[in-house]
């Protein structure tokens, strides 16, 4: 005490930060290698209204789209971290929250989601891995909102028209099967890979995009902020409106 109580003001100010600082480090390290590995299972049962889906955190889902009874949402991960996750529903809408993304700079532990549902409307995906629901379009509506979003999506069925918008936003957004119409806003680097989703009518407004293969058979209107190369089957009537004077390549894909 008597050595500390020597030190000048602006010493013992860093002595007691390094202190605050260690307690922090030392119980963050108790929480972390106290966490069990034991891994289990939280669910929850899904009502027949239930078409739109709000993803927040780090984890990749696996939507299944049922024709039976069965619907609800299972998350599958480490006891103590499915603990941190908010699971609700509030009227038509689920929303899972991972509410520990992140703790001094670390990612939390993993976890999975798998949704047993009616054919969706909505998904609504930040800040996540990865969205799997390859099988879900039975002639509804579709709108896919990706923000600060990380992974890829596949997306798959028949629709009667898909709305897509990605914000900083990173990697590629599949779309496969049948819809009537086909619009994208995009500003983020991601990557439209819509060449086996037919379409009559497809509209694309990007401000930033590393690209997009789309299937048009009527129509394709590109309305570019910077320079995107867009790919497109069909034979459609082309119309490109190019803001800042620039637009990128515009080619038929070899069928």
């Amino acid at each position: 005490m008597r050595s500390i109580s020597r030190l000048g003001m602006g010493s013992r100010r860093m002595v007691v930060a390094l202190f605050l600082g260690l307690t922090l480090l030392l119980g963050n390290a108790c929480e972390w290698f106290g966490q069990s590995d034991k891994v289990g299972d939280r669910e929850l049962t899904l009502g027949p209204s239930v078409t739109h889906f709000k993803f927040s955190g780090d984890y990749e889902i696996n939507y299944i789209r049922t024709v039976g009874s069965e619907r609800r949402v299972t998350l599958r991960g480490d006891v103590q971290k499915l603990r941190d996750v908010e699971l609700r529903v509030e009227q038509d809408t689920l929303f899972v929250v991972d509410k520990a993304r992140k703790r001094f700079g670390r990612v939390s532990r993993r976890f999975w989601v798998e949704v047993v549902g009616a054919a969706p409307q909505e998904f609504v995906l930040q800040g996540g891995r990865s969205l799997e629901a390859t099988e879900v379009g039975a002639g509804q509506p579709l709108e896919l909102l990706c923000h600060e979003f990380t992974g890829d999506v596949h997306l798959g069925g028949t629709f009667s028209w898909i709305g897509v918008c990605g914000y900083d936003s990173y990697g590629e957004i599949e779309l496969r099967g049948e819809s009537q119409s086909e619009f994208f806003s995009m500003f983020g680097a991601q990557r439209i890979n819509a060449e086996d989703m037919r379409a009559a009518y497809v509209g694309l407004e990007c401000g930033r995009l590393l690209g997009a293969r789309v299937y048009a058979t009527d129509s394709l209107v590109v309305h570019c902020i910077e320079a995107v190369d867009v790919y497109y089957k069909g034979n459609p009537g082309i119309r490109v409106v190019a803001g800042n004077g620039v637009c990128g390549t515009i080619l038929p894909l070899r069928e």
